[in-house]
C-alpha cells in the first residue's frame, strides 16, 4: 500500500511541473529585476534556470518565447525563428506515427516590447545556440 501511496504522489508532482514556457518567462523577470539593478545574482539564477529547462524545450515553446521577449520588427527576432523552424521541420518529420496535441504554449502572446534589452536579446541568442547544440544541428550554431 505505501508503494501505492508514493507513486501517486510522484506522478502529481509531475503533473503539478510548470511548463518550460512559464520558466522562460519567469527568467525575463529576472533578467529585468537584475539588470538595473546590476545584481549578478540574479542574472546567475536565470542562467541556471535555463540550464535545467534545457532538456524539456520543443521547438515550439522556444519560438513562443522568443515572440514573446523580443519585438516583432527586431532583427534578432526574425534570425532566431529561422533556426528554430529549422529544427521544428526536423521534429515534425520525425512524428510520423503521433501527431502532437495542439497545446496552449503553440499560442504565443504578441510582443508587449518595442525595445529590448541587450541582456534579454544575449540571453535569447545563448536559449537559441543551447537548442541548436541539444537537438544535433551544430552546422547551424
Amino acid at each position: 500500500m505505501g508503494l501505492d501511496v508514493e507513486m501517486k504522489t510522484v506522478v502529481e508532482l509531475a503533473a503539478a511541473a510548470p511548463s518550460p514556457l512559464i520558466h522562460l518567462k519567469g527568467i525575463i523577470t529576472l533578467i529585468e529585476k537584475g539588470v538595473p539593478k546590476k545584481e549578478m545574482q540574479l542574472m546567475a539564477r536565470a542562467i541556471r534556470q535555463m540550464l535545467a529547462v534545457r532538456h524539456r524545450l520543443k521547438a515550439s515553446t522556444v519560438s513562443s518565447f522568443l515572440k514573446h521577449a523580443l519585438p516583432t520588427s527586431s532583427e534578432a527576432l526574425s534570425r532566431l525563428l529561422s533556426f528554430v523552424a529549422k529544427v521544428e521541420m526536423g521534429e515534425a518529420s520525425m512524428e510520423v506515427d503521433t501527431p502532437s496535441p495542439p497545446s496552449s504554449t503553440s499560442q504565443s502572446q504578441p510582443s508587449y516590447k518595442q525595445s529590448v534589452l541587450p541582456e534579454l536579446e544575449s540571453f535569447s541568442y545563448l536559449l537559441v545556440i543551447i537548442f541548436l547544440i541539444d537537438h544535433k544541428h551544430l552546422e547551424d550554431v
